[in-house]
């Protein structure tokens, strides 16, 4: 799998497929480019997919120094430019879909379509979120503090769970912790009333990290976007229920101007 260095950092992606447009991924919490694979297996004719490991997670490298939502976003942009991609369909799962809300605030020219997967506008409870920052700052680095972090993505645990911990076991801890801070402070709802690129919402419908409530907001601040709720899945429709959730996006993907 290639990287690419920019600003310092060195970045790992998966990439897939040929054609003229491209269809980036965003990954989420604990997690990297590797939980975007059952999508990325079936991507159609004409499309390009690249999913990245966000800097601290998965491959790419773990500086200390600063994380945070908007970070991630320039940091985006400056992979895309370094790639040579002016514009992409843009892919952001949870904490990935936050960053990709971001950059479509501050970025939305480089977009042809945004899809926000099992996301929301804000963390409910930031106090929560805080206590939680804390939490990972101190808990030991095992599998089963691991395990423990992403099993509730999920309504059960799926065939190959074990190497999904493996790759949470990659993450940076300094990542984890100021990422789940940047999360905590952030309210993008006001922003996001601004966005007019197309847009697609993905919500699970048993999801009790970003309940369909969260997708309901968001669809009523982006003017014209579309939002599905997919059954029998939680934190990781596009995982849990890679049938049900491709043809939403595929079916997206082909509405783009």
């Amino acid at each position: 799998m290639p990287t690419i260095a920019v600003g310092g950092i060195e970045y790992f992606y998966r990439q897939v497929g040929s054609g003229p447009r491209t269809v980036a991924f965003l990954h989420g919490f604990c997690q990297s480019s590797l939980w975007w694979e059952p999508t990325l297996q079936a991507l159609p004719q004409g499309w390009q997919g690249l999913a990245l490991d966000l800097k601290g997670f998965g491959g790419s490298s773990k500086p200390a120094g600063t994380y945070g939502v908007p970070v991630a976003a320039d940091e985006l942009r400056a992979v895309l430019d370094s790639l040579g991609l002016e514009r992409v369909a843009l892919v952001g799962g949870s904490m990935g879909g936050a960053v990709a809300q971001c950059f479509a605030c501050l970025y939305a020219g480089r977009l042809h379509g945004l899809a926000l997967v099992a996301s929301g506008p804000y963390q409910r409870d930031p106090a929560a979120g805080r206590a939680r920052a804390e939490r990972f700052a101190d808990m030991p680095w095992t599998r089963e503090n691991l395990a423990g972090i992403i099993a509730p993505f999920f309504v059960s645990l799926p065939a190959g769970f074990e190497r999904l911990v493996d790759e949470a076991l990659r993450a940076g801890r300094e990542a984890l912790v100021q990422l789940t801070l940047s999360l905590a402070s952030l309210n993008l709802l006001p922003s996001l009333r601004g966005v007019s690129v197309p847009t697609l919402i993905v919500q699970g419908a048993q999801d009790s990290i970003r309940p369909p409530a969260e997708g309901r907001l968001m669809h009523e601040a982006i003017a014209g976007s579309e939002l599905h709720i997919v059954e029998n899945a939680s934190h990781t429709p596009a995982w849990e229920q890679p049938e049900a959730f491709r043809p939403l996006l595929w079916r997206f993907l082909e509405t783009l101007p």
